[in-house]
């Protein structure tokens, strides 16, 4: 079972994607199989920053729609094989996610991955609540 990590603060601009980013790409290049979980609702941006935005297809909000299963949505970065993208929402909006889903999915990817690296979102609300169920 791998392990859990959230990357979080209250206010946006603080660099956590930068960190988490930084921190996955490093474990991924000591062997380490690495999963970046963005849950920054509305303001997902490690595709982005990754250079993985055209490959985006599915997200955690058809995950948790059933529209299709984690492996589906995980996108595996073309540079380092052993680091894998989960991408929150971006236009879509997504009712109902409790912190059980949040814990099931990161369980999900524990199983998987030696690392799960969750970037949280920019405030310290109910979204932080639920980023932080998986940690």
């Amino acid at each position: 079972m791998g392990r859990s990590i959230l990357i979080a603060s209250g206010k946006g601009g603080s660099g956590r994607s930068t960190f988490a980013i930084a921190m996955g790409i490093s474990l991924a290049k000591r062997g380490s199989k690495v999963c970046l979980l963005d849950l920054n609702f509305g303001l997902r941006n490690l595709d982005i920053y990754l250079g993985l935005e055209d490959k985006v297809i599915f997200d955690i909000g058809d995950i948790m729609a059933a529209v299709c299963k984690v492996e589906k949505a995980l996108i595996q970065h073309d540079k380092e094989p052993n680091l894998f993208l989960l991408e929150s929402t971006q236009n879509k909006l997504v009712r109902g996610i409790t912190e059980g889903h949040i814990k099931a999915l990161v369980n999900q990817l524990k199983s998987r991955f030696d690392y799960v690296i969750i970037d949280g979102p920019s405030a310290v609300g109910m979204d932080l609540h639920l980023a932080a169920a998986g940690s």
